[in-house]
C-alpha cells in the first residue's frame, strides 16, 4: 500500500455513523431536453444537459442539511439549437424515499410524481420549471456549517478569489500534490461518505480496486496529467449564495476536467466541487 493511500484511509476514521439510514432521491427519466437540478438552492454535481435521452437515479442525502422543510428544482431547457421545448421531449420526475438504503425496490415510497405539460408544441416554452417541497428526515444535521458561513455575493472579489481557488487545486492534480489536494477535499469527501451511509470497509475496498476518481490523479503508475485551463466558465450560487460554483458555460460541466496518461492510454474525468468561506475566514474552502 503506498503512503498515499494510507493517508487517505486514515481520514475514514472520522466517517459518521448513524443507527437508521434513509435515502431521499429524484428519479429522472428524460428525452429530447436539457435538465438541471437543485436541491435546497444547491446545484447538483450532476447535470443532464446533453441532448440525448438519459434515465437515472439521482441522489439528494448530501444537499439535505437537516431534517425539515427541503426544496427540489428541476430546471428543463430545450435541447440546443432549438427555441423552444420540443413537442414529443419528456422529463418524468418522481421524488423516492427509501427508509433504509438497503430497501427492497418494493419498499421505495414515491414522494411526488411529475411529468411535462402535456400540450408542449401549443405551449412553446423556451424554459419550464419544477418546484418541490417536501419534508425530510434524516440522522444527521451539518447545516450550521452552511448558516454561519459568508454571504459570497457580498464579498467584492469573489470572482477572483474563486478563480484562484480553483487554480490551486488544479496545480494540486497536475503536479502530483496528492496529499495538499486530499487535504483541500476533505471535508467534502468525509460528506459524501457520511451521508451516503458507505461502510469504511467499502471504501477502502474501492480505494484498493482503483475505483476512486480522486486516488487516481494521483497514481504512482499516472504519467502525464493535464487539467483544462480555468476558463469559459460560469458563475452559479447557491444556498442564499453561502455557496459558489464555477462551471463549464455550455455544457454546464465541472470545471476541473482532468486527463491521464497511463502506459500510453488516456484517460478523461473531471471532478465538481463547490466552495464556501467559513465564519470568521477571508478564504474559500471546498464544501
Amino acid at each position: 500500500m503506498n503512503d498515499l493511500l494510507e493517508y487517505e484511509i486514515k481520514k475514514l476514521d472520522e466517517i459518521k455513523v448513524f443507527n437508521t439510514q434513509p435515502v431521499y432521491a429524484l428519479q429522472l427519466n428524460k428525452n429530447l431536453c436539457r435538465v438541471l437540478i437543485r436541491c435546497n438552492n444547491i446545484p447538483h454535481w450532476l447535470t443532464f444537459y446533453e441532448n440525448y435521452g438519459e434515465s437515472m437515479l439521482v441522489p439528494l442525502n448530501i444537499y439535505i442539511p437537516k431534517s425539515g422543510k427541503q426544496l427540489l428544482t428541476i430546471q428543463v431547457f430545450p435541447k440546443e439549437g432549438d427555441k423552444f421545448i420540443a413537442e414529443n421531449a419528456n422529463a418524468d420526475i418522481r421524488l423516492i424515499h427509501m427508509k433504509d438504503k438497503d430497501d427492497s425496490i418494493q419498499d421505495f415510497e414515491n414522494l411526488v410524481e411529475l411529468g411535462l405539460p402535456e400540450n408542449l408544441g401549443d405551449l412553446k416554452l423556451p424554459y419550464y420549471e419544477f418546484t418541490i417541497p417536501f419534508d425530510a428526515v434524516v440522522p444527521f444535521d451539518f447545516s450550521k456549517e452552511l448558516e454561519t458561513a459568508k454571504d459570497l455575493s457580498k464579498v467584492k472579489n469573489i470572482e477572483e478569489l474563486a478563480v484562484n481557488k480553483y487554480n490551486q487545486l488544479k496545480e494540486y492534480i497536475e503536479e502530483g500534490k496528492g496529499k495538499a489536494f486530499l487535504d483541500e477535499t476533505k471535508n467534502f469527501e468525509l460528506r459524501l461518505i457520511s451521508y451516503n451511509y458507505f461502510s469504511k470497509d467499502e471504501i477502502i475496498e474501492d480505494y484498493k480496486m482503483g475505483n476512486s476518481t480522486t486516488m487516481n490523479f494521483f497514481s504512482p503508475d499516472i504519467e502525464n496529467t493535464k487539467v483544462s485551463p480555468i476558463k469559459d466558465y460560469e458563475i452559479v450560487f447557491g444556498y442564499n449564495s453561502k455557496l459558489i460554483t464555477l462551471r463549464r458555460f455550455d455544457n454546464k460541466d465541472a470545471i476541473l476536467e482532468i486527463e491521464t496518461e497511463k502506459k500510453g492510454k488516456k484517460e478523461e474525468t473531471s471532478i465538481y466541487l463547490t466552495l464556501f468561506m467559513p465564519a470568521g475566514s477571508n478564504e474559500l474552502k471546498v464544501w
